[in-house]
């Protein structure tokens, strides 16, 4: 997959269906370097969690800007549903 397809699929996701936020897991951490070269709307912006707590992050999308739109990524197996 390149870039094109990967900045396409999330302009989607957030143009078209509306989405706020997006999680990306990542457990192979292939995405990490590509991650950085996306060119992404403005507006939108990058938490990564293995760079942030996931408090904070919380923190920043839901009090202190909820209104922002994010790509939340984290380079781990995405967390069973019941024990997230």
């Amino acid at each position: 997959m390149d870039n094109s397809q990967i900045e396409n699929a999330l302009i989607r996701l957030f143009n078209e269906e509306g989405r706020r936020i997006i999680f990306w897991n990542d457990p192979d951490q292939e995405f990490t370097i590509t991650l950085s070269l996306l060119n992404l709307p403005e507006g939108l912006s990058i938490l990564r969690l293995d760079q942030i707590g996931a408090l904070e992050a919380k923190i920043r999308m839901e009090r202190d800007d909820s209104d922002g739109r994010y790509l939340v990524y984290s380079p781990t197996e995405e967390p069973d549903y019941e024990a997230d």
